[in-house]
């Protein structure tokens, strides 16, 4: 499916402008018709400026819609090489609709240049792990030092929110290293990433499970096979796929490299129970097949 050609942000606020301009002259000509000529301005013209934000803000929203629908796509198809194309094409287009001057094309990609997205955590982020997913290593590698060398990311408050984003990042970080099998690099930005991971390590939805997963992923990089086990088995894990998936499938490669090839077995078959696709499933079972002559864990 090809992708739906978009108007451009800047097009977009000047389309929204005559809409709104227009719309208040008619409507002030239909109250001065309606009234002999009496001048409605104090009406039409809050009605024209309401309905331009409005409009901007329905324009807003369709650009998150894109995001959720680009993830859906991955959740239900995987990273596949259509799907990189359009998340690019997204972070080009977000990227344009917050600067007039110095607009981005795909030329940027081509020669690696991702600094110029690197204000845009997640979709940068979520473009990493594709990368890391469809053989691009090196580049997903490449995506996650320009964020971390992003002067805004060592500057921000550390409100809340901010926190919650930074913790993102490095737990995306630390699996990107790690498939990659850099442990030098795993260690320093797990050193670093430690007080944001204990900020939410206790928590009992997706976050804290991740920070849970993380840590069982290095350990058994490691080669603490029986101590990331345990962590696995003490964690309970939300009960939605995803986590449910990433948990069960730990769980089989854990058992495997402990000589336990019939738990190994069984959680395997777990796992196979939680997917939702085929192509989930045909990547369970290719990972596990590939598992003997791996050194790290697929993302």
């Amino acid at each position: 499916m090809k992708n739906k050609k978009t108007v451009s942000p800047g097009w977009m606020v000047f389309i929204n402008v005559l809409f709104a301009v227009l719309f208040t002259v008619f409507f002030e000509s239909v109250l001065e018709t309606a009234s002999g000529g009496k001048k409605w301005f104090f009406i039409s013209l809050p009605l024209g400026m309401g309905l331009f934000v409005l409009r901007q803000r329905t324009a807003g929203k369709s650009r998150g819609s894109r995001m959720e629908a680009i993830r859906e796509r991955i959740r239900t198809e995987g990273k596949t090489e259509e799907v990189t194309r359009e998340l690019e094409d997204y972070l080009i287009y977000r990227y344009n609709s917050k600067h007039s001057i110095g607009r981005a094309d795909r030329s940027i990609l081509e020669s690696d240049r991702m600094e110029v997205f690197a204000e845009d955590w997640e979709g940068l982020e979520l473009l990493a792990e594709v990368y890391a997913e469809t053989g691009e290593m090196d580049r997903a590698v490449h995506i996650v030092e320009q964020i971390h060398n992003c002067t805004e990311f060592h500057i921000s408050l550390e409100t809340f929110p901010v926190k919650y984003k930074k913790t993102l990042f490095y737990l995306t970080a630390l699996e990107i290293f790690m498939e990659a099998g850099d442990m030098k690099k795993t260690e320093e930005y797990l050193f670093e990433a430690r007080p944001y991971l204990e900020t939410f390590k206790n928590r009992k939805d997706n976050m804290g499970a991740f920070i849970c997963l993380t840590h069982v992923k290095y350990q058994y990089l490691k080669g603490n096979y029986s101590q990331a086990l345990q962590w696995l088995n003490h964690y309970v894990f939300p009960e939605n796929m995803e986590m449910q998936l990433m948990r069960r499938e730990l769980a089989a490669w854990l058992y495997f490299a402990l000589g336990d090839e019939e738990q190994s077995r069984y959680w395997l078959k777990q796992a196979e129970e939680v997917c939702d696709s085929q192509w989930r499933k045909d990547k369970l079972y290719a990972d596990y097949k590939e598992m003997p002559d791996r050194r790290t864990i697929p993302l």
